[in-house]
């Protein structure tokens, strides 16, 4: 009885001293194409958007996604513009997109930043401009500002009118 008990010990203490010598085991994912596995309904289904369309819009923005080599087993520019993708579709949480895409929650995270700004750079300010007054709004709403003043051609009841109706 003793002996499996200190076989185990001795076992346990291998293993701590391979991660001393070695450092921890990486994790390395398999990461299905998507792209060429889905057929076109069920790929518009899961990312919102027709193979034609995603890759028109990765030909736009594909020098901002690529990486200089494949090391650390890279995401590619398509995999990266489809968990972006999937994540506007399902409005899902991060980690369960990063499980569909094969990928850890962080990276999955790191993506989507950074194909949101690829995307929204296509349109240089516009989008800027959208998000700038998105967070003065927010702001404002914290330090309880009143609402500001109804321009002068339009009636405050009309406005509110025309957000309920959109």
């Amino acid at each position: 009885m003793d002996s499996d008990r200190d076989g185990e010990i001795f076992d346990d203490n291998l293993d701590i001293l391979e991660i001393i010598d070695l450092g921890f085991p990486r994790l390395t994912y398999t990461r299905s194409d998507q792209f060429h596995e889905l057929d076109d309904g069920s790929f518009r289904k899961r990312f919102r958007l027709s193979k034609a369309t995603t890759l028109h819009l990765l030909t736009l923005i594909k020098n901002q996604l690529e990486y200089p080599g494949n090391m650390n087993n890279s995401v590619s520019p398509m995999n990266q513009l489809l968990t972006a993708l999937r994540f506007y579709a399902s409005a899902g949480h991060l980690t369960a997109i990063a499980d569909y895409m094969g990928m850890h929650t962080s990276t999955a995270s790191r993506i989507v930043k950074k194909v949101t700004e690829a995307i929204a750079g296509l349109y240089d300010t516009a989008m800027a401009v959208i998000v700038a007054t998105a967070v003065l709004h927010n702001i404002a709403l914290g330090m309880n500002e009143e609402l500001p003043p109804c321009p002068d051609d339009l009636e405050r009841e009309n406005l509110e009118n025309l957000i309920e109706n959109g």
